[in-house]
């Protein structure tokens, strides 16, 4: 992919910034009752090279909330700066907020850090797959690929 997508006119990139996608994949939690955990897999597909690394996102934090499971996310577009490669988010991250969803559902504040990486709200995640998830909870995240 070219700078600003060979479109000057509708595009600018002022803070040298690079494009990426995150899916998130198949996961879920075991339920929260004051404390519990999750993981998730995560595909960060870098928009220029094509390059695409599949993350193990393990959760763990406080809340109140039933076990869930989910299908797979859309594709959500991100920017950072220049020189990260999909590679480059492994760490510490966060994800939480209140949610109530069967199938569809509806998040509520929230969302996700992305190691080395900007926060995602929720309100940016939708679901292709639909999946079941009640409840609130604040978590650490580690990424590894």
């Amino acid at each position: 992919m070219a700078f600003v997508q060979n479109n000057p006119i509708n595009y600018t990139d002022p803070f040298g910034l690079k494009r990426f996608e995150m899916t998130i994949w198949v996961g879920g939690t075991v339920g929260h009752i004051i404390f519990g955990g999750g993981v998730y897999d995560i595909t960060i597909r870098d928009l220029e090279t094509g390059q695409s690394t599949v993350y193990t996102m393990k959760a763990v934090g406080i809340g109140v909330g039933l076990p869930s499971f989910r299908g797979s996310s859309r594709p959500v577009i991100f920017n950072t700066d220049d020189c990260k490669k999909s590679d480059s988010f492994d760490g510490y991250g966060y994800i939480g907020g209140a949610s109530a969803e069967v199938g569809g559902g509806v998040k509520i504040g929230g969302g996700i850090k992305i190691p080395n990486g900007p926060f995602i709200p929720n309100s940016m995640l939708g679901w292709d797959k639909g999946g079941f998830d009640i409840g609130v909870s604040h978590n650490l995240t580690h990424w590894s690929h």
